[in-house]
């Protein structure tokens, strides 16, 4: 009996950390989609590409507003499960705090923190899905112009491969006038 009601605590305790960690992995992997789109639309709006730099900045608007919406669901599980703690009630007055502080004893989100959850779970999957389709739009517009030789991306280089380390060096030999690799 006691080892089954142990058990039940554990699960407990690991599905509160759940709720954070998953979108805690989520707004790691936007943040480096966002970094790599970003220098992406750098590139693109040195060469002066209006077509790729249109989409790439649509895809990191997108993305930008994502890593907001995690953020804002990572601290509202973390309000509502109790593993973050109550504001103090002079940040945000008496009454919210005394709901706050109910919450947390009852590790349940109030009303309002369960609607703000909700919204900003919806954008992050919205912004994604637009994020998604922006970012492969960019990327077809790069190769389709590579295939018919007018090259894609900045210098022949595809978007997604101008700023990826390491390799073989054919990025860098393509991305450069010359041909010959950078150093």
């Amino acid at each position: 009996m006691v080892m089954r009601q142990l058990n039940r605590t554990v699960v407990r305790r690991v599905a509160r950390r759940a709720t954070i960690g998953i979108p805690l992995l989520g707004l790691f992997f936007v943040t480096r989609l966002l970094r790599r789109d970003a220098k992406s639309l750098a590139a693109a709006a040195a060469a002066r590409d209006a077509p790729l730099a249109a989409l790439l900045s649509l895809a990191v608007a997108a993305e930008c507003t994502d890593v907001v919406a995690q953020a804002i669901n990572i601290a509202g599980h973390g309000l509502s499960s109790g593993l973050i703690p109550a504001p103090p009630p002079w940040l945000i007055g008496p009454p919210a705090a005394a709901a706050a502080a109910a919450a947390e004893r009852l590790a349940i989100a109030p009303p309002e923190l369960s609607a703000l959850l909700a919204l900003a779970d919806g954008t992050s999957l919205a912004c994604a899905a637009v994020a998604c389709a922006a970012g492969l739009a960019a990327e077809a517009v790069s190769a389709r112009r590579q295939i018919a030789g007018g090259g894609g991306g900045v210098d022949g280089v595809p978007a997604s491969a101008q700023y990826r380390g390491g390799g073989n060096g054919a990025c860098e030999a393509a991305a450069t006038p010359s041909g010959a690799p950078q150093e």
